[in-house]
Formats: C-alpha cells, sequence, structure tokens
C-alpha cells in the first residue's frame, strides 16, 4: 500500500503509533495539564526558554477519549518568565515553563489563568522522542506505593495529590518516568519563524 508514496505509507504508520502511545493534555490545554499532581504555587523557579523565544506546537491527542484526532497548533511567546500564550490562541491554554529533568525528560510547569477551571499549578512530563517531537504524560500520584503517597500528597485534599515542594514533584516525576504510561499528546514544536495559526 502506497508503495509509490514511501513518505506518506511512512507517516500514517509514525501517526498511528503515535495516537497509540499518548493525555497531560495539556499541560494545559499544555497546556490544559491533567491535574492529577498540583500545587498551590509553583515549585520549579528559574525557568528559561529552552524551547526558543517563539513557539508552537502541534499539540495531538492520544487515547480512546480524544475526540480531534489532528489536534490543534498552539502559539506562545516567552515574556522573560514563562510561555505565554499569543492573543490569537488564548482561552483555555495555560501559561507554562519547561524544566529539565533528565537527558531526554522535562517536567511542564502549569499557571492558572482566569480562563482555567482550577487556581493551582499543574504539572506534566515531557520526553523527546524525536527532534521536534515529544510526548506528553500526567504526572500521577498512582505511580507510588500507598505509603510514599501518604507523605508527599496532602491529606486534606482529596480529588488531586496536592504537594509542597520540589523534592516531592521530582519523586512523583521519577515514578512517572519510569512507570513509561502511555502519554497522552504527542506535541510536535514548529519553527518560531513559521506564520503563527490564524
Amino acid at each position: 500500500m502506497n508503495g509509490d508514496h514511501p513518505m506518506i505509507a511512512y507517516n500514517l504508520i509514525v501517526s498511528r503509533a503515535l495516537k497509540r502511545i499518548l493525555n497531560a493534555a495539556a499541560i494545559l490545554s499544555m497546556l490544559v495539564l491533567g491535574g492529577c499532581v498540583d500545587s498551590a504555587e509553583p515549585l520549579l523557579n528559574n525557568a528559561e526558554p529552552i524551547l526558543g523565544q517563539k513557539l508552537r506546537v502541534h499539540m495531538i491527542p492520544l487515547g480512546k477519549e480524544q475526540t480531534d484526532p489532528g489536534g490543534e497548533i498552539l502559539a506562545y511567546a516567552w515574556n522573560g518568565e514563562r510561555y505565554e500564550p499569543v492573543s490569537r490562541s488564548k482561552g483555555t491554554q495555560q501559561p507554562f515553563t519547561v524544566h529539565y529533568f533528565g537527558t531526554q525528560d522535562y517536567i511542564a510547569q502549569g499557571f492558572p489563568t482566569s480562563d482555567t477551571v482550577v487556581d493551582t499549578v499543574t504539572y506534566a512530563l515531557v520526553r523527546k522522542a524525536a527532534e521536534g517531537v515529544y510526548v506528553m504524560s500526567p504526572i500521577e500520584e498512582k505511580d507510588l506505593n500507598e505509603e510514599t503517597r501518604a507523605k508527599l500528597c496532602d491529606p486534606g485534599i482529596i480529588y488531586t495529590c496536592r504537594i509542597s515542594s520540589a523534592e516531592a514533584l521530582a519523586q512523583l516525576a521519577r515514578a512517572a518516568a519510569s512507570a513509561q504510561r502511555e502519554p497522552l499528546h504527542v506535541l510536535l514544536l514548529r519553527g518560531e519563524d513559521e506564520p503563527a495559526p490564524n
């Protein structure tokens, strides 16, 4: 099939494989992060624009629950402290920062806005799969044993694992990375010189 068009066949195979692989829902829409682990205040500081000054993300949802297999393209700009949605792509998108967490892994930290449902800071694990291609997975407390969860998560919060330290976040992120859970999204980074989405 598609013997005359090996690139098309390859892209179809990659697309199907990625769809079977990836929800952090978007650290947020990225960046409507999945919210399994959150904090009242940001736990990661001194962010840098490690993805560039301007950023376009083609976010492709994975999993049975996804309703838009084509995903959407979101535009962000670095404001000196974090990535902010550009005016044409605001809405439920959250501002976010990205922090190194390993050779191929990063932690995305999503900030609440007046449009987001919750007013907490949310987190996701982002893993580089290839140049310009990342997969995003939720950081979840279920990757820890019960005793460790009890130590790290605020017992007064029942709908999420509310944490209060960068050390707790790192422990949860390591557990999520080891679990290699099916990701929620594939993120394709576009060049900053490409035109922004309409």
